[in-house]
């Protein structure tokens, strides 16, 4: 099944992008995904292979079941030859991510330096007071206060605002139950009185908060400087950019918090190699690990430290100081 072309089409023509209510986008995919497989059993082709169950071998890992609108069975042996290699490459991946997550836990067995690990659901809290401790209340709260990217529900942006009293804004263009905050956070809000963090519904890119393309070029024609990208005085007067597991806005934190002289902290997670192919170590090695990702990260500017949180899982933060 084709993925949902129809949503793709609409954003394509669209300069801003739009805001994506996630309930909605569900629904439409789903509609099309019916849609085209109702087109597929037209034309007479038979049924793909059901990527669930595939990926779980002979045992049946589908939660579909009967139900399930693909095939649970092989065609032929070089199908499931190619099956199988893509469950031994996904067992290796995750071998790899297993012996990173070893070093890191190895790396943080001081607890006089990194205290008790904290649950999952307690990270967001952990990486704010460690925000707290590193930078001080006064500075976090300088200017438009801290830049949240890529923060999902916001917890960050919560415990930041509602702990610690300091302004932020949420930066991600997903829009999840319309907008709204969940029932108990408001009300929370409406029992302290305060207005809780700013949620901006865009992707954090170089197009919405770089500085303006070819301004210098601009400046030494003597001609009138283009116009500032739509967000880039919010980005200038940001006191922190921070990011906790943002994916593929990890890069474009570091690389556009060192552009516009701000400072930043991210908290690496997920590598994207095959989406980042270019990605390359100074050894010349591609770079498909979260340490070499952060390596990476680290060799672009020479005042970017590490440290360590206080929660399972990936935990290590680069920043400026």
């Amino acid at each position: 099944v084709q993925p949902c072309k129809a949503i793709a089409a609409v954003a394509a023509e669209m300069d801003e992008p739009p805001c994506r209510d996630l309930a909605v986008h569900h629904r439409t995919r789903d509609a099309v995904n019916r849609e085209a497989r109702r087109e597929l059993a037209a034309t007479g082709r038979g049924l793909a292979l059901c990527k669930f169950w595939s990926s779980g071998g002979p045992s049946e890992s589908c939660r579909e079941g009967d139900c399930c609108s693909f095939r649970h069975f092989y065609e032929s042996t070089d199908e499931e030859a190619r099956a199988a290699a893509k469950r031994a490459a996904k067992q290796r991946s995750r071998e790899i991510s297993r012996q990173e997550l070893a070093a890191y836990e190895e790396i943080g067995e001081d607890q006089a330096i990194h205290g008790d690990k904290k649950t999952k659901k307690l990270r967001a809290a952990c990486f704010a007071s460690w925000l707290i401790q590193q930078y001080g209340r006064e500075a976090l709260s300088a200017g438009a206060g801290v830049l949240d990217v890529a923060g999902g529900q916001g917890d960050l942006s919560w415990s930041l605002t509602m702990d610690f009293g300091i302004p932020c804004t949420l930066v991600d263009p997903g829009l999840r139950r319309g907008g709204q905050l969940k029932s108990w956070q408001r009300r929370a809000l409406r029992k302290s009185g305060n207005e809780g963090f700013a949620h901006l519904p865009v992707e954090f890119s170089e197009k919405y908060f770089g500085p303006a393309a070819g301004a210098l070029s601009a400046e030494a024609a003597e001609l009138p400087a283009p116009p500032p990208s739509p967000h880039a005085e919010l980005l200038q007067r940001a006191s922190i950019v921070v990011g906790l597991h943002p994916d593929e806005a990890t890069e474009v934190i570091v690389d556009l918090a060192l552009a516009c002289g701000r400072r930043f902290a991210v908290v690496p997670c997920c590598v994207f190699a095959s989406k980042f192919p270019n990605r390359h170590l100074s050894s010349g090695a591609p770079v498909r690990t979260v340490n070499q990702f952060c390596s990476y990260l680290q060799a672009k500017d020479e005042r970017i430290q590490t440290a360590f949180l206080g929660f399972e899982g990936r935990n290590k933060v680069l920043h400026t100081p």
